[in-house]
């Protein structure tokens, strides 16, 4: 009998299956793949985990790292998926007045659509095709990540000139192929800022509203609905951190989360919030245009003007006019003496909302048990049906900026929102010659939301190449047992990397000046070229700030024969492909490259990092969260406990882009010499690093890829202490 058959017809436990699959006759080592240690290990405690919610309904979450390379897809989907085809059999053999409306899905969340393509494309296809069983896999992204039929028509409706912008008539001939899809990922450009005027949001989409939401002869289709076709019947939905976090409505049977250690930036995302005089000029203008009125100004863009002046007043005070400009917290008693009595205009904003609401009750739209107003579920007139959508979008957007607005005036997060620590600043946008101002606020606490998560799916698989040190990891996301309502985890293990790092690579930090001296920035031009010329091409250069990568790749291009691109002359999706086919190319590039590029082989010789990736000492968020860990840790070091932690992990990301397979060879150069410092701080960047020699030459890049000894005595980087995995 098939592993897949006695799954559905639920012969065995899931690790026993599991252990079938990985076995000397099983079919991983039919099809001839390596059977890798750490894939047992990760995948044997997900089986446990599974089991153990079937035996006692009791959950488990499990969190693994393991290096880049070690096949952590593969080793969350065999059990998952096996669960998952055990699930959809019960559920169809259940009554079918009583069961759920969908059969349970195995879900998987990552952090970059690269590694949800591999998986959907590759990984789960591959797994199907070994157990000799269909599994319907399916790719469920956020309507964002879309163009909006609607908002592009609209857009050259109400502003003509945008018709003559190259950029414009790109997306207008792009829409018209019929091989479009929509998703900004098979873009072949990338829209850049022309992106939020022809996507939408859940804030300003109409839903059933839009004349494009049914499919329909006539009319169009919604990329984002005709994309998420079908996935209530798959066995596994491949989604983002922030669809993970938004979306509630998933049956699931268990969770796995890859890339983990992005999570809490996804959590946090979701309920961070912008205010802005742009915002309130255009809620304003919909408000008019809606309700034909004109007191808009009045109602909403002079309350938040208010705001918007005293905040500037307060930005500007604090910076001066000789100083770089940084963030500056507010408080409500500052910002009340330089606008004073703020928070009584915010009553505005909430009228005007109240009338919208009145409005879009007349057109049929109802409450809904959320505390939202929605357009009415099926009406024939499909005037009257955009009407209401538009209503209903208005009144959200209105409450939304209400919400900003009072907490903005009153220095503290509005009452339904979660948490207690709250980073709530002011800070400049825009050209220098021509700032602007915006007020934000942000969650220092996210462990509302893992406890969240934990409830909604008691299974979880949680994996990374790179987690932070135990402690302050279980402290960031509330994964900590101090008698709170906090969720614990279970299990936390540490695997060893696949590959012989030691003869395979090096690691090159050259002596030269700090990144804060001024004539750093002219000195890793020169490194860069140097390691470029060394590696002959086949070079990821990973740069600390746009402005660098600029000048990375005029220098590379001036001094090299070999071909450079940087990111932003291409769409993503474009970049990957052109680095992974050209064996000489050399990419150019910013933190969104640390992770979720795999490409072996040689096109891939040589990963440089022009510096540590430490976050803005000037970041107030970073700061309340690092003063949030000390409280929860009971005292200690914020930079122990949250800057070197994000540091190491990000580093440790872009260094594992280099060894991707046993063949692979190439060397990891920081051109950060802080580095080499003996500081606690220091040594714990270093043991992120993968266990490489570490050299001082950038000329060693071109031994290494000789196959040449290194000279002098190299001294192999301190790898951190990991639990060996399972043996077959």
């Amino acid at each position: 009998m098939s592993i897949a058959q006695d799954a559905m017809e639920g012969r065995g436990t899931i690790r026993s299956l599991v252990e079938r699959f990985y076995g000397p006759d099983g079919p991983l080592a039919e099809a001839g793949w390596e059977i890798r240690d750490q894939q047992v290990t990760i995948s044997l405690d997900m089986a446990d985990a599974l089991d153990g919610a079937a035996e006692d309904g009791a959950g488990s979450w499990v969190l693994h790292e393991a290096p880049t390379g070690t096949g952590k897809g593969l080793a969350y989907l065999v059990p998952g998926l096996l669960a998952a085809l055990r699930a959809h059999a019960e559920w169809r053999e259940e009554d079918e007045g009583k069961r759920e409306k969908t059969p349970p899905k195995f879900v998987v969340s990552t952090a970059n659509i690269a590694l949800q393509e591999q998986l959907i494309r590759k990984d789960i296809p591959a797994i199907a095709d070994m157990l000799g069983v269909d599994i319907r896999a399916f790719l469920l992204k956020s309507r964002q990540n879309y163009v909006c039929r609607k908002r592009v028509l609209e857009a050259g409706q109400e502003d003509p000139g945008l018709l003559a912008e190259p950029d414009f008539q790109r997306v207008l001939d792009w829409t018209r192929d019929p091989g479009c899809t929509g998703d900004r990922e098979s873009m072949p450009w990338d829209p850049g800022k022309l992106w939020p005027r022809v996507s939408s949001t859940s804030d300003d989409c109409l839903g059933r509203g839009c004349r494009h939401y049914a499919r329909s002869a006539d009319v169009p289709w919604c990329y984002w609905r005709a994309a998420i076709q079908g996935w209530e019947r798959a066995h596994v939905v491949v989604a983002n951190h922030h669809f993970l976090a938004v979306y509630q409505g998933i049956n699931s049977i268990a969770l796995a989360v890859d890339e983990v250690h992005e999570l809490e930036n996804s959590l946090r995302s979701v309920v961070t919030c912008r205010l802005t005089r742009g915002a309130a000029r255009a809620a304003a203008s919909r408000y008019e245009k809606a309700l034909h009125e004109d007191d808009g100004a009045a109602l909403i863009e002079r309350p938040v003007g208010r705001i918007m002046d005293a905040v500037q007043r307060m930005y500007e005070r604090a910076n001066g006019r000789s100083r770089w400009p940084s963030p500056v917290a507010i408080t409500a008693d500052a910002l009340n003496r330089e606008g004073g009595g703020l928070s009584e205009g915010c009553g505005g904003i909430k009228r005007a909302a109240d009338r919208v609401a009145t409005a879009a009750r007349e057109v049929g739209a109802y409450m809904t048990d959320s505390g939202r107003l929605a357009p009415p579920r099926a009406t024939g007139d499909q005037e009257q049906a955009e009407r209401a959508a538009r209503l209903c979008a208005l009144h959200a957007a209105l409450i939304n900026l209400y919400e900003r607005a009072t907490a903005a005036a009153t220095g503290l997060p509005f009452d339904e929102w979660p948490g207690e620590d709250w980073a709530i600043y002011v800070d400049s946008y825009g050209r220098r010659d021509d700032p602007r101002f915006a007020v934000y606020m942000s969650p220092a606490d996210v462990s509302w939301a893992a406890t969240a998560l934990r409830a909604r799916y008691p299974v979880a698989a949680l994996t990374s190449a790179t987690v932070p040190e135990e402690q302050s990891f279980r402290l960031t996301m509330g994964l900590v047992e101090d008698g709170s309502d906090l969720s614990p985890l279970d299990v936390f293990k540490r695997l060893p990397s696949p590959y012989d790092l030691e003869t395979q690579g090096a690691l090159v930090v050259p002596r030269g000046p700090s990144p804060k001296d001024a004539t750093w920035r002219a000195w890793a031009a020169e490194r860069v070229v140097d390691a470029v010329l060394a590696a002959e091409g086949r070079t990821l250069v990973l740069a600390s700030s746009i402005a660098q990568m600029r000048r990375y790749g005029e220098a590379l291009r001036e001094a090299t024969r070999y071909p450079v691109q940087v990111q932003g002359e291409a769409g993503r999706g474009t970049l990957r492909a052109w680095f992974h086919d050209n064996t000489e190319g050399v990419l150019v590039a910013t933190r969104s490259f640390f992770q979720g590029l795999d490409v072996q082989g040689e096109a891939c010789s040589c990963v440089v990092i022009d510096r540590v990736p430490f976050t803005r000492p000037d970041d107030l968020v970073e700061a309340a969260i690092q003063n949030l860990l000390v409280r929860r840790n009971g005292g200690g070091s914020g930079y122990m406990l949250r800057s070197i932690p994000q540091a190491s992990m990000t580093l440790a990301q872009g260094a594992g882009r280099l060894i991707r397979s046993k063949s692979d060879r190439g060397a990891v150069v920081v051109l950060d010499s802080r580095l080499l410092n003996a500081g606690e701080g220091w040594q714990a960047l270093r043991r992120a690093l993968p266990a490489f020699p570490l050299t001082y030459a950038v000329e060693d890049v071109r031994r290494v890829l000789c196959g040449d000894e290194l000279e002098g005595r190299p001294q192999a980087v301190q790898a951190r202490r990991i639990s060996r995995g399972a043996r077959f």
